[in-house]
């Protein structure tokens, strides 16, 4: 019986962190970190993207964001790479679909040209959910 209390007032707590009856927006988010490769900078990597792009706008079945970050100050024993690459999309059954659309369609062409330029340590699929929106848009 005790246990069976305690498990009616849990449940009865559980909603309270969603009180106002929606959950927080969830996406899945890919993040690269990258250097350059020797004798390349960003406008090598620039060159690459634009094809990327026009690659993702033609073959990407599902919406797909990425945005390019850039340090302005690190500390090199946390931060240790040129720029990081992270790209969203609504869940992570879209991810695998896009991935799937990247890997047919343009990986060895543009995958290639990216390996020339870029040298990403490592690939992570992180799922992600909205902590804050802003109250006005920036």
């Amino acid at each position: 019986m005790k246990k069976i209390t305690l498990l009616i007032l849990t449940s009865c707590f559980l909603s309270l962190g969603f009180s106002d009856n929606h959950f927080p927006n969830a996406f899945s988010m890919e993040a690269l970190q990258c250097k350059f490769t020797q004798g390349n900078d960003m406008g090598d990597v620039k060159r690459v993207i634009s094809q990327w792009k026009g690659n993702a706008d033609k073959n990407f079945s599902l919406p797909y964001n990425a945005w390019v970050l850039t340090p302005l100050y690190t500390s090199t024993e946390d931060v240790d790479f040129d720029f990081a690459w992270i790209g969203f999309a609504e869940n992570a059954a879209s991810m695998g679909r896009i991935q799937d659309e990247w890997l047919a369609t343009g990986a060895d062409t543009i995958g290639a040209k990216w390996a020339k330029v870029t040298d990403c340590t490592g690939q992570a699929l992180y799922g992600v959910i909205e902590a804050r929106a802003p109250k006005t848009s920036f």
